[in-house]
């Protein structure tokens, strides 16, 4: 059996400082300025990202939006970490 699908109608789910912080990241405050920094330390690697005007930042220009970019971005530093979302 066969099914079809429209996938202009699937969306990701929103990335929030509410569902890192859930999901072990801790946030710290940058000292000069409103913006936050966002870390999960797991074994021995430390994974930051910075929290600027709603948008998440990981190595400068690469932008996460979404629940699925992190995860991605999780497994290609090798850290296993399922993201669970706020219910």
């Amino acid at each position: 059996m066969t099914s079809d699908y429209i996938l202009d109608y699937i969306e990701g789910v929103i990335l929030t400082p509410e569902i890192l912080e859930k999901n072990g990241f801790t946030k710290e405050v940058d000292a000069n300025s409103s913006h936050y920094w966002f870390t999960l330390i797991d074994d021995h690697t430390k994974f930051s990202l910075l929290y600027v005007k709603s948008i998440f930042q990981w190595l400068g220009p690469l932008d996460f939006n979404y629940v699925h970019e992190l995860q991605h971005a999780l497994k290609l530093c090798g850290i296993n970490k399922n993201i669970k979302l706020i219910k």
